[in-house]
């Protein structure tokens, strides 16, 4: 990765949507926070006193990308669109929160984003949902805001707006045509189970309302494959961790993925303490916990999910994890209650429960290429 910050051009010397030194910086701050967090918590690893070097060059490199000037966070002045808004966003060349997009045509290069969340059966958990602040800046186990979960309009009400940005809600708006014309999709609640969402939480991430490209493997809106958001929460954590972080650090980072959903700021000394911050097995400062609340929301659906839990050495948070209401009947169906609906009782087959083990903090090493190279053994433990 130094090789290529070295040898790549700067970014808007390249050619259109090629690589350049920003993006090699992206890559390496990510990696640089991966290895970081992961010496720091993995305490049998023995590394524990590599963690700092890693984490420092983590912030090093993402502060070389906020103070370019070159990049920023989507914001258009409408809290409640914007974060679902950027990803339908047709033509990416210049957005600036794409620290490098991935370029698709009509007929030529399409994709599946916009069908595949609303048809693969996938839903987001009920933890998860609960974890959205409220509307004010506190949790729900603080706020006077939160109307609690007897109905989806409820538990969705007065809360950040990412969270009906990121699922399907009853008043999602869509354009069910190709003329743009708004119409709102007045959806029962005993649909969101029924039509393939084992959750009832069903994503809407990336989707797109347009008809033509919600259809299947004819999706053609660009997508992104390093986003600004990311490196502006590398800073934020890495920062929290190396506890040096301040609420100017704040302001140029979480504070602005904030900002975009006109949420309350967060700040070094946070306010409140949260009874159901999750147990990670060891303490964590305030601002840690929050900055980890930021990053599983604003990049949920993006796949960094397990790798954070993995890295922080908290897989156990994997383990029965609530749904709906969170009931989960003994045999592993999920069984999804619905209070006063016409079904009360919605459960589908979503597999026994799993337990967490912590040998799945590694991948084994593929048996193929153990045969081929003998010197790689032993196979990493617990395979």
């Amino acid at each position: 990765l130094d090789f290529a910050i070295q040898w790549l051009p700067e970014a808007g010397s390249e050619e259109a949507n090629r690589l350049n030194k920003d993006i090699a910086r992206h890559v390496k701050a990510r990696f640089c926070l991966n290895e970081g967090t992961h010496y720091k918590y993995h305490d049998e690893l023995e590394y524990a006193s590599e963690a700092e070097k890693w984490l420092q060059m983590a912030a090093t490199e993402s502060d070389k990308l906020i103070t370019s000037g070159r990049y920023e966070i989507y914001n258009t002045g409408h809290p409640q669109e914007d974060y679902f808004n950027m990803y339908r966003i047709d033509d990416k060349s210049d957005l600036k929160e794409a620290v490098l997009y991935v370029d698709y045509k009509t007929n030529i290069r399409e994709h599946n984003m916009a069908a595949a969340g609303r048809e693969a059966g996938c839903g987001f958990s009920k933890s998860f949902v609960e974890s959205f602040l409220c509307s004010d800046g506190l949790p729900i186990s603080l706020s006077n805001k939160y109307l609690g979960d007897e109905t989806m309009r409820k538990e969705t009400a007065n809360r950040d707006p990412r969270l009906k940005q990121l699922i399907l809600t009853n008043d999602f708006p869509t354009n069910v045509t190709d003329d743009l014309k708004d119409s709102t999709f007045v959806v029962n609640e005993d649909e969101f189970i029924t039509q393939h969402c084992f959750t009832g939480y069903r994503p809407i991430k990336g989707f797109n309302p347009i008809y033509s490209q919600a259809l299947y493997m004819k999706s053609s809106f660009d997508g992104i494959a390093y986003r600004y958001a990311e490196t502006l929460l590398i800073n934020a954590e890495a920062k929290a961790e190396l506890n040096t972080i301040t609420n100017a650090d704040l302001d140029r980072t979480v504070n602005q993925l904030r900002d975009r959903v006109g949420m309350p700021h967060l700040t070094v000394n946070v306010g409140f303490t949260d009874p159901k911050w999750p147990d990670w097995g060891y303490s964590l400062s305030p601002v840690l916990q929050e900055i980890r609340r930021e990053r599983c929301i604003e990049l949920a659906g993006e796949g960094f999910r397990f790798n954070d839990l993995k890295r922080w050495k908290a897989g156990k948070l994997l383990n029965n994890v609530l749904t709906y209401v969170g009931k989960r009947k003994p045999d592993g169906n999920l069984a999804i209650v619905y209070p006063n609906y016409t079904n009360p009782d919605l459960s589908y087959q979503a597999g026994k429960s799993r337990t967490w083990e912590d040998k799945m903090y590694l991948y084994p090493i593929p048996t193929g290429e153990l045969q081929r190279n003998p010197q790689l053994l032993p196979q990493n433990p617990g395979w």
